[in-house]
């Protein structure tokens, strides 16, 4: 759009919700992924800029039209307490990131036919000090009818994700699974 290369056509609320979430995941990632939580934190307090800018440049140029720009500001704003709250949540937990964007292996209970397999990625997996995994997935919303959706556990893909897990893991694996409501 900004190149001119098609048409102009708006972007819709659905445009902007999607960018801000991939922007947000991209932003976790950078910060979480194969660092001990404290060398993540300090990563994340001393370049947040870069990261913030990097992300948005990677995934999320949309929030650099004119017209996103409060969207931006509140995001850059409102994803360094986000961080925060998130490295709060793992050391009071005892947790250990073990991957970010974690793909599970696919297998055959997954099959979907027709040669089909399905697979899936957890945004965070953890491990906890007794060698159970926990499994974090990350929403970045405001809408309200999806956030009572989540707090009232009528999301099914968590219970997917334990079931995943504990057949990647095993069955006697305690695989703990929760909702991450961002900012």
């Amino acid at each position: 759009r900004c190149a001119k290369l098609e048409d102009q056509v708006m972007p819709s609320a659905q445009d902007l919700s999607r960018t801000l979430g991939n922007v947000a995941h991209l932003i976790i990632e950078k910060v979480f992924d194969g660092k001990p939580i404290k060398e993540a934190s300090e990563y994340y307090k001393a370049d947040y800029e870069t990261i913030f800018e990097e992300s948005v440049n990677e995934k999320g140029l949309l929030l650099r039209l004119p017209e996103y720009a409060i969207d931006l500001r509140r995001m850059k704003l409102k994803m360094r307490e986000a961080l925060d709250k998130l490295a709060k949540t793992i050391i009071d937990n005892n947790l250990t990131v073990e991957a970010c964007e974690y793909e599970f292996k696919q297998a055959k209970w997954a099959e979907a036919g027709d040669g089909v397999t399905l697979g899936s990625r957890a945004d965070m997996l953890l491990r906890d000090n007794k060698g159970g995994k926990v499994i974090f997935d990350f929403k970045y919303t405001s809408d309200i009818e999806r956030k009572t959706e989540i707090e009232e556990n009528r999301a099914l893909q968590l219970e997917f994700y334990r079931y995943m897990a504990k057949q990647e893991f095993g069955k006697q694996t305690n695989v703990r699974v929760a909702y991450i409501l961002l900012p």
